[in-house]
């Protein structure tokens, strides 16, 4: 068990080596879709306003509409995924046989029990986290 345990531990290292590599590569380019995408919602609802309602301009304008709002949307919802993901690991680890492990399996699932705890999370610019409740405010 101990030797699963210790190939978990690695996997999850890499796993968040990863995501400081994808912070550092991508948070200032997701940052910029953001905020482009957020100017031109804001922009685009403005227009909405000017044109007659149910004219081809208009229902264009709602298309488009959903489109910039599903850009960010898959952004948020897999940085949701991650972060519920990373909430649930220290209970899935508390669940397993660890009454029946040896006693340096137990201390090693402590130790990642404890380093767990630590939710892992994608940042837009270092602003805000790339999460649900993110996409509705």
């Amino acid at each position: 068990m101990n030797v699963k345990l210790l190939e978990c531990v690695e996997s999850h290292r890499c796993i968040l080596e990863f995501a400081k590599e994808f912070s550092v590569l991508f948070t200032i380019s997701i940052l910029g879709q953001f905020v482009v995408s957020v100017i031109i919602i804001c922009t685009t609802m403005f227009e909405m306003t000017l044109v007659p309602f149910m004219s081809l301009k208009f229902v264009s304008l709602v298309l488009y509409q959903y489109c910039m709002l599903m850009e960010i949307f898959i952004l948020c919802y897999f940085g949701n995924e991650v972060i519920m993901e990373s909430n649930r690991l220290t209970n899935f680890a508390y669940h397993s046989d660890w009454l029946i492990g040896s006693s340096e399996y137990r201390k090693n699932l402590l130790f990642f029990m404890i380093r767990s705890q630590r939710i892992l999370k994608l940042y837009a610019g270092g602003f805000f986290p790339l999460s649900l409740d993110t996409f509705v405010r």
